[in-house]
């Protein structure tokens, strides 16, 4: 007796699952697509933007610590939500190809 039998789980292939599936995929995709923008966005400032406006002629030690933490955040977060689009991604895919899988 096959596994899927003892289960009870129902053969064959589910349509709801395999347009889950894309969707989840798809978003996954445009989160990916909306991660890459907003690292172009951030890597496309110049360095001055980034650690100080420009009004003064030096910035100083606090103003340069608060910059880097802030720019070292965005990364992260970049990094974070990359990670998460990409999951999101794998996960509609396999929704989609274990929806479709029939015996």
């Amino acid at each position: 007796m096959s596994e899927r039998e003892t289960t009870g789980a129902p053969r064959g292939s589910s349509s709801l699952g395999a347009v889950l599936g894309v969707l989840a995929f798809l978003g996954g995709v445009c989160a990916l697509v909306w991660v890459f923008f907003a690292a172009m966005a951030l890597y496309a400032l110049p360095p001055e933007e980034l650690v100080w406006s420009g009004t003064e002629a030096t910035p100083d030690l606090t103003r340069l610590a608060q910059s880097a933490t802030a720019t070292l955040l965005r990364v992260l977060m970049l990094v974070v939500m990359a990670i998460a689009a990409a999951l999101l991604a794998g996960m509609g895919a396999r929704m989609f190809l274990t929806s479709r899988h029939t015996e």
